[in-house]
């Protein structure tokens, strides 16, 4: 059984063939409206310029479907988590602990990594208006 990436590229086949199929017919009214005085340009235009420039185009855009699938298939190992708000982390940090010392995910590259997301994501603002108070510490009444 393929993987749920793997059953992109058969479906973005298909979804290339069809739009390619549609462009085609929509090309070639074009053409029988605009060179039915001219036979023979129409069919030169027909076999050679038509058939190439379809066929490249089919063939690029397969080619970037298939890197962009490579390239998603490398990237699933993402975890999604919360991040909590800079307050919540200085409780962490500020709650003791059995024995008397910092525990490592304290120390961590992680737990650095995690406050800087916390002070980008979310801005005193923003934590103000999460906590309910005004500007002068007072909360709100809804």
């Amino acid at each position: 059984m393929l993987s749920p990436v793997d059953q992109l590229i058969p479906i973005s086949e298909g979804l290339v063939n069809n739009v390619e199929t549609t462009l085609r017919g929509i090309v070639q009214k074009a053409i029988d409206q605009s060179l039915f005085k001219f036979p023979t340009l129409k069919k030169a235009v027909e076999t050679k310029v038509v058939s190439n420039i379809f066929d490249t185009k089919r063939d690029q855009t397969m080619q970037f479907i298939r890197q962009f699938i490579e390239m998603q298939k490398k990237n699933i190992d993402v975890v999604f988590a919360p991040v909590p708000v800079p307050d919540e982390i200085s409780t962490w940090e500020a709650t003791p602990m059995l024995p008397k010392q910092i525990h490592l995910c304290m120390k961590s590259d992680t737990m650095s990594h995690l406050k800087d997301l916390a002070r980008k994501l979310y801005p005193d603002q923003l934590i103000t208006e999460m906590e309910g108070r005004d500007k002068r510490g007072n909360f709100k009444v809804s």
